[in-house]
């Protein structure tokens, strides 16, 4: 092995060995969650662009990982007391909806969901 792949070879080990890393450090059962409200959007948002859906998924998925303890207590406060639900669950509901709920508040004209019935009448 050349001087060149040795190099290459190292640098992608060391890459990997960080990304690998950092990744150790998440909740995997979030993740998860976060991952699946991410596809529900990205399936569902067939008004977008593919390349505009695919970027509105990392934003989904990130936010709903950032965003899982909350949507899990508003859950438990809807759900009788006693129930348990985990932050995976709260990051599937919150990734599947809080990118659409932003992109319906705003709006060029305000905010948008206004704008719309103001139009439909």
């Amino acid at each position: 092995m050349g001087k060149t792949e040795a190099g290459t070879a190292g640098i992608t080990e060391e890459f990997s060995l960080s990304l690998f890393g950092a990744l150790a450090h998440l909740d995997a059962p979030t993740l998860m969650g976060s991952f699946a409200g991410a596809v529900i959007f990205v399936l569902s948002a067939s008004d977008f662009h593919s390349v505009k859906r695919v970027i509105l998924g990392c934003v989904a998925l990130v936010s709903g990982y950032i965003s899982a303890p909350d949507a899990a207590d508003i859950i438990k406060a809807i759900l009788p007391t006693g129930t348990t639900i985990h932050n995976g669950i709260g990051a599937t509901f919150a990734a599947a909806v809080i990118v659409r709920v932003l992109l319906m508040v705003s709006g060029k004209d305000g905010l948008a969901f206004l704008s719309r019935k103001l139009e439909k009448k």
